[in-house]
């Protein structure tokens, strides 16, 4: 863990770009606030915990011959969704599209391939 210790001035708190970087916050942030605390959490949950997400939901319902495929960030509908390609592991086929809430992550809808 790093911290970062600042006196609470006029201007409020600053987070130097490097302490951004470490938590990989970037563009557009949520600060939310409750209980004396402050948490800073980018607006969607990046690539990197969406394949775990989408790994587990695999594991769990699909069965372990899927894998992840191409992962992308779907702006264009009221909610903004990842879309994930669901892959067969041995013969390298589309078997589907898995949808989660880009800021939660929860599981919107799997569509299968035929």
């Amino acid at each position: 863990m790093t911290k970062l210790y600042q006196d609470i001035t006029e201007k409020g708190l600053q987070i130097p770009p490097a302490f951004c970087k470490l938590a990989d916050l970037s563009g557009e942030a949520i600060v939310e606030i409750y209980d004396g605390k402050i948490e800073i959490r980018t607006i969607h949950l990046s690539q990197k915990e969406v394949k775990r997400i989408a790994n587990k939901y695999i594991i769990l319902n699909l069965g372990d011959v899927l894998r992840v495929g191409n992962i992308e960030l779907n702006q264009e509908a009221e909610t903004d969704v990842w879309q994930v390609e669901i892959i067969n592991q041995v013969t390298n086929q589309k078997r589907g599209e898995l949808y989660l809430f880009a800021d939660s992550g929860a599981v919107l809808r799997f569509e299968e391939v035929e």
